[in-house]
C-alpha cells in the first residue's frame, strides 16, 4: 500500500481499545488545562512575585518555547525507541514536581529570576518530550478508521481549554493567588499521570541488534535514528508536504496573529472590550470546527480538509486586511471567526494524514520534525511582520501575510489532492 501506514491495530474496536483512548483524551485534557494555568499564572509569578522587568518577561516566555527547536528531533527519536506512556508518565510527574517547587521555593525567599528561567526551560523540555510521545501513541488507541475522530476529539479538548482556559486561571489566581493556582496546577498533572497508569495499549519497541552484532552506543544510536528518520522524510514527497505545508500555513498566521491586536486598536480603533468580545467569536468558531472535522474529513478525505481550512484561513486574512473603521467591528470579529474555524481543520488533518502516511517505526521522528518546523516558523513569522510593518505599515504587513496564504492554497491544493488519489487508489488496490 503505497505509503499508507498499516496499523496492526487493524481489527474491529474492543472495549479495551476505547478505554486507552478515554484514558489518553483525559490525560491530555486534564495537561491543556494545566498548562493554560501555566501560561497565566507563571508571567503573573514573575510579575508580582519577583518585579519582573520587560525583557526578563520576554525571556521567560522565549525559555518555555526554546527546547521544542534544541530538543525536538531528539524527543521523536526518543519516543520511536521507548515505550510512550512511560515517556508521557515521566513528563507528567517531572511538570508536576517543577511547578509545585515555584511556590515552595517562593515561600522560602529562593525564587529568583534566573531560577524562574531555569523552571521555565525544564517544564519546555518535558513538555516537548511528553507532546511527541502522546501524538506517537494516538494510533495505538484506536481503530484506523476512529483516527480522525480521534484527533478531532483532542483538538476538541484544546479549542475548549483555550477558549476557557485563561478566565479560570484568571479566578484560579484571584481566589489563591499565583502561588496558589501553581499548586493546583501541580496537582492537575498528578490526577493526568494516573490516567496515563491506565492505558495499555503500547508500541513494541524496536528489536535489539543480533547476538554476533555489536552494540551501538548511546550516541551512535541517536545519531542513527535521527539520520533514518530525516531520511524517510526526504524520500518521502507526501510527507514533505504535509509538514511543508503546515510550517509555511502557520509562518503567515503567526504574522496576522501577532499583528491583529495593534492593527484592531490603533487602526481600526477598536476598545479593549470590543476586541475581547472579537478574540472570543475565534474560540467559538475553533469549538465549531472541531465538533465539524471528523465529518468533513469522513465526506472528502484529509488532504481535502486541510484544503478547505486553507481557503477559510486565507479568507479571514483577506478580511482582515481590507477591515477599515467604517466596520472595524464586523470585518475583525469575520476574521477571528475564520482564523478559528479553520484551526481545527488544518490542525486534525494533517495531523490524521501524518499518522497515516508515515510507517509506525518513525512515526515519532516525523511528528517531532513536524513539531520543530512549525514551532520554528511561529517567532519568525511573527518577527518578519514585525520588521513589515516597520517598513510599509500594519495593514501593509497584513495584506502580504494574507498573499503568503493565499499562495501556500495554491502551491499545494494539486499535491494534496495527489495524495489523495494516491490514498484513495491504493485502498481500492487492497479490496479488490
Amino acid at each position: 500500500m503505497s505509503g499508507v501506514r498499516d496499523h496492526p491495530e487493524a481489527r474491529p474496536a474492543t472495549g479495551r481499545h476505547r478505554n486507552d483512548f478515554a484514558l489518553l483524551w483525559c490525560s491530555e485534557t486534564i495537561s491543556l488545562f494545566g498548562t493554560q494555568i501555566t501560561l497565566v499564572a507563571l508571567p503573573l509569578t514573575a510579575v508580582l512575585t519577583l518585579d519582573a522587568s520587560g525583557p526578563q518577561m520576554g525571556l521567560i516566555t522565549a525559555t518555555g518555547w526554546l527546547p521544542i527547536v534544541l530538543l525536538g528531533l531528539v524527543a521523536g527519536a526518543w519516543s520511536d525507541r521507548h515505550d510512550q506512556r512511560r515517556t508521557m508518565l515521566a513528563c507528567h510527574v517531572g511538570r508536576a514536581l517543577l511547578i509545585g517547587a515555584i511556590p515552595l521555593l517562593s515561600a522560602l525567599g529562593l525564587l529568583s529570576v534566573p531560577v524562574l528561567l531555569l523552571l521555565a526551560f525544564a517544564l519546555g523540555c518535558f513538555t516537548v518530550f511528553f507532546d511527541i510521545a502522546y501524538q506517537t501513541l494516538v494510533p495505538h488507541t484506536v481503530r484506523p478508521d476512529g483516527l480522525a475522530r480521534a484527533n478531532g476529539r483532542l483538538e476538541m479538548s484544546r479549542s475548549f481549554a483555550q477558549l476557557v482556559g485563561p478566565s479560570t486561571a484568571g479566578f484560579l489566581v484571584v481566589q489563591f493567588s499565583p502561588a496558589g493556582a501553581l499548586t493546583l496546577d501541580a496537582a492537575s498533572y498528578a490526577v493526568s499521570a494516573a490516567c496515563v497508569l491506565g492505558i495499555t495499549a503500547h508500541r513494541t519497541p524496536p528489536a535489539p541488534p543480533a547476538d554476533n552484532v555489536t552494540p551501538a552506543s548511546p550516541r551512535h544510536r541517536l545519531r542513527t535514528d535521527l539520520a533514518e528518520g530525516l531520511r524517510f522524510i526526504k524520500n518521502h514527497r507526501p510527507v514533505q508536504l504535509v509538514i511543508v505545508a503546515g510550517a509555511a500555513s502557520n509562518l503567515f498566521t503567526a504574522g496576522l496573529m501577532a499583528l491583529q491586536v495593534l492593527y484592531a486598536t490603533r487602526d481600526l480603533d477598536l476598545s479593549p472590550r470590543t476586541i475581547g468580545i472579537c478574540l472570543a467569536a475565534e474560540g467559538a468558531a475553533a469549538l465549531i470546527g472541531s465538533a465539524l472535522v471528523t465529518r468533513v474529513i469522513a465526506r472528502g478525505g484529509e488532504p481535502r480538509t486541510v484544503l478547505i481550512g486553507l481557503a477559510v484561513l486565507t479568507g479571514g486574512g483577506f478580511v482582515l486586511a481590507a477591515t477599515t473603521r467604517d466596520w472595524s467591528w464586523a470585518g475583525f470579529a469575520t476574521a477571528q471567526f475564520a482564523f478559528g474555524l479553520s484551526s481545527p481543520l488544518i490542525n486534525v488533518a494533517l495531523v490524521t494524514l501524518r499518522q497515516r502516511l508515515t510507517p509506525d517505526h518513525v512515526l515519532g521522528r516525523v511528528n517531532a520534525a513536524a513539531r520543530v518546523g512549525i514551532m520554528s516558523s511561529l517567532p519568525l513569522g511573527s518577527l518578519l511582520v514585525g520588521l513589515l510593518a516597520g517598513a510599509i505599515g500594519n495593514q501593509g504587513a497584513l495584506w502580504l501575510c494574507a498573499l503568503g496564504l493565499a499562495t501556500v492554497l495554491a502551491t499545494t491544493a494539486l499535491p494534496l489532492l495527489r495524495v489523495q488519489a494516491t490514498r484513495t487508489d491504493a485502498r481500492a488496490a487492497s479490496v479488490g
